[in-house]
């Protein structure tokens, strides 16, 4: 049994690697148009809460922000 050369290999090999990125490419768009049709329909939950913007006060937020001690550089 003799062994292919490395050129008749590696065209297959482009050929199988080329059609799954198409296939994955394909299967994201899908994924991507199911979500977005279901959101339009109101099914979709918003994550977190629901907040009234405008009641908050943007100075108060970021004070709390700068008090908590986050140990980030530590």
């Amino acid at each position: 049994m003799e062994l292919m050369p490395a050129e008749n290999i590696s065209i297959p090999l482009l050929l199988v690697a080329a059609g799954l990125l198409l296939l994955l490419g394909v299967i994201a768009i899908a994924v991507i148009t199911i979500v977005a049709r279901r959101c339009n329909t109101g099914d979709c939950d918003t994550q977190g809460e629901n907040l009234n913007i405008e009641h908050i006060d943007a100075w108060k937020e970021a004070g709390k922000r700068v008090n908590e001690d986050f140990n980030e550089h530590e």
